[in-house]
């Protein structure tokens, strides 16, 4: 007892009490047990909502692969990669499908397990397709279509239809089931079923010893997804539900790396303007500054993308490099083609497939001389580079002096046309066969030649002497710079006609004309202003030069007012701004180099 200030302490003389050692170690054992039952109940929830998850997922690409399929009109195939995986690729094209896209689950679901797998309960059948569908022409190409490396795999094809179809994997009500689970076992088993509509192309079947959690992914054969916790069908037999230890998975196809390349195949060629005949040779004659167009179509050997590539080298100045031409693409480095599910490389209507195009120009280099000669090569490559195929035999590039000489000689006791270069060399017979060929006159951009053929029939052709076209009865033929137009004499009278309309439509503007003795055609040809809207020609009266406006409304031609200028019986020509009309000694009528194609009937400039 203890005093305090005279007073005693009542109470605290007692031994103070705690617990015992009994009692602690009780409670801890009791604090252990509900950690461990609160652990296992959310190791337990986890692992279930991971299948869950992984399964939703799952769905979803199978979903968005059918969507695709349907919208691009071709087959879209989801692979999983055999026999337990952790990822899935797609396979994308008509021809020759390449992998597209990767998914790897490993990061997000790292005991994830997928797999197609049979176990007890339902009655397979083997790679069923939907009644009434046109999915069966698919069935019978899917071991084609598929490429050897994944053969093996789990393969579910999306036709253009929706329908879903699969390389022999075992089916059953109506669909074909993906396995999901929190790791996975499965062995290689015989074919679920019996009879020759089981022997598989991969001959390759798995049965399900294992699944942590299993959620089934249900694909039905018209291509519906769902997603049902459990194995679907399952009897309660011969699967543990415990799971599979982690172990590696099946991996993804690296789409850049995991391919063998093959060489691809150059389908057509075409370079414009196109090559002619010089000396016997074809050769690309190209004016200084002017551009060839290089087109390539071809096909892909192993479905990657392909790449081309164009130089060039110099064939005269010995062959010093810094005369190399420019590119529209730094010279020789590979470009990527473009590709077109479908192109019609020929502008007639017929649709070729999985075509990759490519689209470069070329022009000689600044200080390009006439007469320099360069080589073009091109070659089209795979995406590693591996393999290329070369453009055989490309016509050389020769350079153009400024413009060509359109004349006419006899030859052979007929007179024909010709071009030449303005030095008097390369010297061309545009026309052929048993006709007398006279009094040409070219449009402004050299593209089209007028003349006359046996004194009375008026024609046009292309500045190469192909496509040529009789378009009236006459003589004297001059066409207009534009090409809209020809004027020509027809019995005395001076008549103008459409050729840029399909009415060709014809005007009278004269029915006077002068006529030398022992000429072959009238005196007074016509001239043309260079917009081709005046026309001029001489009256026999009284020598006077006159001037006709002619305007082009529609399809229609129609005549306006007159002038009247210089006098003499002489062939006139307009300057080239047009603000003055000339007479020359003796006309030379100039052309550049771009032929066309041949005309179909109406020039249109």
């Amino acid at each position: 007892m203890l005093a305090v200030g005279g007073k005693k302490m009542r109470g605290l003389s007692r031994k103070t009490k705690g617990f015992s050692l009994m009692e602690l170690m009780m409670a801890i054992v009791i604090a252990l047990m509900a950690v461990g039952l609160g652990l296992k109940g959310l190791t337990k929830a986890r692992t279930s909502g991971n299948s869950v998850g992984l399964a939703t997922a799952v769905g979803a690409e199978f979903r968005y692969a059918r969507e695709k399929a349907i919208a691009g009109g071709s087959p879209v195939a989801v692979v999983i990669p055999a026999s337990v995986s952790r990822s899935l690729f797609w396979l994308e094209g008509t021809t020759e499908p390449v992998v597209t896209r990767t998914v790897n689950y490993e990061g997000d679901y790292p005991r994830g397990a997928l797999t197609v797998a049979t176990y007890p309960g339902p009655s397979y059948q083997k790679n069923a397709t939907m009644p009434g569908f046109k999915s069966s022409a698919w069935t019978n190409q899917l071991d084609s279509w598929l490429p050897s490396e994944y053969k093996n795999d789990f393969v579910f094809l999306f036709t253009p239809n929706g329908s879903v179809i699969s390389n022999d994997l075992p089916a059953f009500d109506g669909g074909y089931s993906v396995v999901v689970s929190t790791g996975a076992e499965v062995s290689a088993t015989a074919a679920p079923g019996s009879g020759p509509e089981w022997v598989s192309g991969s001959g390759v079947y798995y049965r399900l010893d294992s699944a942590g959690e299993p959620v089934t992914v249900n694909l039905s054969l018209s291509g519906a997804v769902e997603v049902r916790k459990g194995l679907l069908g399952w009897n309660g037999a011969g699967v543990e539900e415990q799971g599979a230890p982690h172990a590696p998975a099946s991996k993804p196809p690296n789409p850049e790396v995991d391919y063998t390349p093959k060489a691809p195949n150059i389908i057509f060629s075409r370079i414009t303007p196109p090559a002619e005949e010089v000396d016997g040779q074809m050769v690309h004659v190209l004016d200084k500054g002017e551009y060839l167009t290089l087109e390539v179509f071809a096909r892909s050997g192993d479905g990657k993308p392909i790449f081309a590539a164009w130089n060039d080298v110099p064939m005269t100045k010995g062959g010093d490099p810094d005369f190399k031409g420019r590119f529209s693409v730094p010279n020789g480095q590979p470009e990527r083609m473009e590709f077109y599910p479908e192109f019609d490389i020929d502008d007639d209507g017929t649709m070729e497939e999985n075509i990759w195009r490519s689209v470069w120009t070329w022009t000689p280099p600044k200080d390009a001389e006439a007469g320099d000669r360069y080589r073009l090569n091109a070659d089209v490559s795979d995406a590693k580079k591996s393999f290329s195929a070369t453009i055989p035999n490309i016509p050389p590039v020769d350079v153009a002096p400024p413009g060509e000489i359109v004349f006419e000689r006899q030859q052979g006791g007929r007179w024909h046309l010709f071009t030449m270069w303005a030095d008097g060399s390369r010297v061309k017979r545009l026309t052929e066969g048993p006709h007398n060929y006279r009094c040409a006159s070219a449009t402004a951009n050299g593209k089209f030649i007028a003349y006359e053929r046996d004194g009375n029939e008026v024609w046009v052709m292309n500045s190469d002497g192909s496509g040529a076209l009789r378009v009236a009865n006459g003589k004297v033929p001059t066409i207009s710079p534009t090409g809209s137009a020809i004027a020509y004499m027809v019995g005395g009278n001076l008549t103008i006609k459409r050729l840029d309309s399909a009415s060709g439509v014809e005007r009278v503007v004269s029915s006077s004309i002068t006529q030398v003795a022992g000429a072959p055609a009238p005196s007074n040809r016509v001239a043309w202003s260079p917009g081709g809207d005046w026309i001029y020609y001489t009256d026999p009266g009284g020598g006077t030069l006159l001037g006709t406006k002619i305007s082009y409304p529609g399809d229609n031609l129609i005549l306006g007012g007159h002038q009247s200028g210089c006098s003499h019986h002489q062939r006139h020509q307009h300057s080239p701004t047009g603000r003055a009309v000339f007479r020359p000694k003796r006309p030379l009528r100039f052309l550049s180099r771009r032929p066309e194609r041949p005309l179909l009937g109406a020039i249109r400039p």
